[in-house]
């Protein structure tokens, strides 16, 4: 990026050879996917700054507090729609697009703002490990070549299984993921 400001036709050459040797090491897909990830990133950024001026997490916040459901499905909602999500996007981008959202729904419900940090990471790695998307897969892959992707995606379901029990007992016992941060 700093090659592109700065003045002058040999910096910007020496980005152009970078580049295009990025792009026969890792392929054109990882290094488009870099600069859509900025662009991700900036929606993101321009969605955040919308939704604080609308209020309108806030209104929403209120409003899914208000319902007649009990806190635990709207929490099962949420956790879902992270699954999936984590599954069909990438995880910044999912949670920069959607925290602003969820994050003042489940502060007003009463749930732990790290409480459910913790969940929301859990839940965004297994979608970085399940499919379509799957990019710790396709990073397995990339490394050990003489694998088949059949074979990645089996050897990452006990994991995936392990991650699911995990996230049952953190929703059980919230104490476990509160335990360091209460210890000050």
């Amino acid at each position: 990026l700093g090659c592109n400001v700065m003045p002058g036709a040999r910096y910007r050459e020496v980005l152009r050879v970078e580049t295009r040797e990025n792009e026969k090491i890792n392929g054109p897909f990882i290094c488009d996917r870099g600069r859509f990830g900025f662009l991700i990133l900036a929606g993101a950024m321009l969605f955040g700054k919308f939704l604080a001026v609308s209020r309108i997490p806030t209104t929403l916040a209120e409003w899914v507090a208000g319902l007649p459901v009990p806190r635990v499905a709207v929490l099962i909602m949420v956790l879902a729609i992270y699954a999936l999500g984590g599954c069909i996007m990438d995880a910044l981008s999912f949670l920069l697009v959607t925290i602003s959202v969820f994050f003042p729904m489940i502060q007003k419900l009463g749930y732990d703002p790290i409480w459910f940090g913790v969940i929301v990471v859990i839940l965004l790695e297994m979608g970085a490990i399940t499919p379509p998307v799957g990019i710790n897969a396709y990073v397995i892959k990339g490394v050990a070549q003489d694998v088949e992707l059949e074979a990645v995606f089996k050897g990452i379901f006990p994991f995936f299984l392990t991650m699911i029990v995990c996230l049952a007992i953190l929703i059980a016992f919230p104490q476990i993921a509160l335990f360091l941060p209460n210890l000050r």
